[in-house]
């Protein structure tokens, strides 16, 4: 083996090493979460959303100051004929006629989450089909909450790897699998760091509302 051959395997070992390691973002440019638009693109009696944008904008703030620079928009959808005809998987529910899975009585989880795309921007969200007459519980709100912030915090990582490490002339992950297991990992990290904790604090909220004194007995 040559010198020219040890050095290029030395630079791909570093390269390699470089997209395992966790990026420290405390040194990049932050952004406004107001900066980002939020949209809710589609709205019909079936298709749920567990956050509201109010909510969405404050999590976003949460979340490492360099990840949403270049992000434009994050966009509310059912997303369903790009999940019609994009994938086999799932069954169509009843209510939106798009494919996804039952995960709970009436609920049904599509089966595409969410989409990033790079050109644009952009982070599409997909929303839950649930039956309008049934009441979603407490402890499923809770777990879509979950299930939506996870998807929103994995597009928010394929945004952040994108754009940090192609401009820099970086290593580009351009294998697929090697793009999703850098986003679960961010994905563990932020669930820990501000999912959870965000969660908690939307429960204490909600309880607190519901344990105030009520003025003449109604409450708006």
């Amino acid at each position: 083996m040559n010198l020219h051959e040890i050095a290029r395997k030395a630079i791909i070992k570093d390269h390699v090493r470089e997209e395992r390691r966790t990026p420290d973002w405390s040194s990049d440019i932050a952004i406004a979460a107001n900066a980002v638009s939020i949209e809710v693109r589609e709205r019909c009696p079936a298709l749920f959303f567990p956050l509201d944008i109010e909510q969405l904008r404050a999590f976003i703030q949460l979340l490492p100051p360099g990840v949403l620079l270049g992000l434009s928009r994050i966009v509310l959808e059912s997303g369903k004929q790009l999940i019609n005809t994009s994938t086999l998987s799932g069954d169509f529910d009843p209510h939106l006629r798009r494919r996804g899975f039952e995960i709970a009585p009436s609920v049904f989880s599509p089966a595409i989450r969410g989409l990033y795309r790079p050109v644009a921007g952009e982070i599409r969200i997909f929303g839950f089909a649930v039956d309008p007459q049934h009441t979603v519980t407490g402890e499923q709100l809770l777990t879509l909450r979950r299930d939506f912030l996870e998807t929103l915090t994995h597009e928010v990582a394929h945004h952040a790897n994108n754009s940090r490490r192609a401009p820099r002339g970086r290593w580009v992950m351009r294998d697929d699998m090697e793009a999703e297991r850098f986003a679960e990992r961010l994905v563990a990290e932020w669930a820990a760091d501000t999912i959870e904790p965000f969660l908690a604090e939307l429960e204490y909220e909600a309880r607190a509302s519901v344990a105030e004194p009520v003025e003449g007995g109604a409450r708006r």
